[in-house]
């Protein structure tokens, strides 16, 4: 079994690798899916403030820990399935699925703030600013993502910024 994990921050193409992975066969699930399928907008809190109060109430890997339940549910997963999870925040996420999966390599895409910030206005129809996805960023990296950021937190580290065909050739090299 393989198991590639692909996580960076919002707006990277995390999403656009891991299509490409099921694509070419493997069992896919994203941790992000997972979160919104959880959160319920009609709520008083942002789809932020819910993820840190659950994560609060329940552990830095819960979501992970749903997420590979469901990958289970989804597949009937055996020790030669390749997997992708799209993606994982914290180091106790990467210990769920370490111990879920056997051996992982942690895949960190990046992305310039502007190309990403194109992106999740297309995404979302949502008028996020260049300031508005630096506070996000900030938000996310001290949630637990830079551990993942330095040299010694991925494996594999992917720049997606150049075009499409270039960004697919790089993860299918990964994959």
């Amino acid at each position: 079994m393989s198991t590639i994990v692909v996580t960076g921050l919002s707006g990277v193409g995390k999403t656009t690798a891991t299509r490409f992975a099921a694509e070419r066969g493997y069992l896919t699930i994203s941790v992000g899916d997972i979160v919104r399928e959880e959160y319920d907008p009609s709520k008083t809190e942002s789809i932020a403030e819910f993820n840190t109060r659950i994560h609060t109430e329940h552990g830095d890997d819960y979501f992970t820990q749903l997420a590979i339940e469901r990958l289970y549910q989804r597949h009937d997963v055996n020790e030669h399935d390749d997997v992708v999870i799209d993606s994982i925040q914290t180091v106790a996420a990467r210990q769920a699925v370490s111990s879920a999966l056997g051996p992982i390599t942690i895949v960190w895409i990046h992305s310039p703030v502007a190309d990403r910030v194109q992106r999740l206005r297309q995404r979302d129809m949502n008028p996020l600013t260049h300031e508005e996805l630096l506070q996000r960023d900030l938000r996310e990296l001290n949630y637990g993502l830079a551990s993942f950021a330095t040299p010694f937190g991925h494996d594999v580290c992917v720049a997606n910024d150049t075009t499409l065909e270039e960004f697919t050739r790089d993860i299918r090299a990964v994959l």
